[in-house]
């Protein structure tokens, strides 16, 4: 039965080669649209983070329900009283996308960046290329400002100078200290300073 089917199927598209050309076509339309859509389904959705346990990450924001907003920032203070207060979570970081501008040679470049918890980078266990992450001290009140630059921007701006840490930048008008430089293969492929 099913042999028949093969054989009369084949008479069909060689007594109609049009008709075959667009099934062809439309065939390899369809699989290479779905290896598409599949593919970026994959690297967005389905693959693991760059991170050690992964799958035990998960974000947290503020909801203000009086005026019904969902994934609200959270406010520093907050902050502070949930890392203090969870029995949930194993560690608690922040992370607020900001844009910062760095100067280097009188020339100032505006970067994307992000402020962050000083242990943001051990929570996702990201190891950098220079330098070491941030202490604790360094988020106080007060204290000293110190940023982490991205693998692109330390050899971009600072011609991949190995020297780096240690070194004073200015990051919006004033010095900041650079105390390391994010992995080339980091997600976060930006400048960051602590909080």
């Amino acid at each position: 039965m099913l042999l028949g089917d093969i054989h009369y199927a084949v008479r069909m598209l060689r007594r109609r080669p049009g008709f075959s050309s667009v099934a062809v076509l439309t065939l390899a339309l369809g699989i290479g649209a779905n290896t598409a859509v599949f593919s970026v389904v994959h690297s967005v959705l389905l693959s693991s983070l760059p991170y050690g346990d992964s799958e035990r990450l998960v974000a947290v924001w503020e909801r203000q329900a009086i005026a019904n907003l969902n994934q609200q920032p959270v406010s520093l203070p907050n902050f502070e009283d949930w890392k203090q207060q969870s029995q949930t979570f194993e560690q608690l970081a922040a992370s607020r996308n900001a844009t910062f501008n760095v100067t280097e040679g009188g020339e100032t470049q505006r970067v994307a960046g992000a402020r962050v918890s000083t242990n943001l980078y051990s929570l996702l266990r990201v190891r950098l290329a220079l330098g070491r992450e941030f202490l604790e001290e360094e988020g106080r009140a007060g204290a000293a400002p110190v940023a982490l630059i991205s693998h692109g921007l330390w050899q971009r701006l600072y011609g991949s100078d190995p020297q780096i840490v240690g070194k004073s930048i200015r990051v919006d008008g004033s010095a900041c200290t650079v105390v390391g430089v994010l992995p080339r293969s980091s997600i976060t492929r930006r400048p960051t300073r602590s909080w």
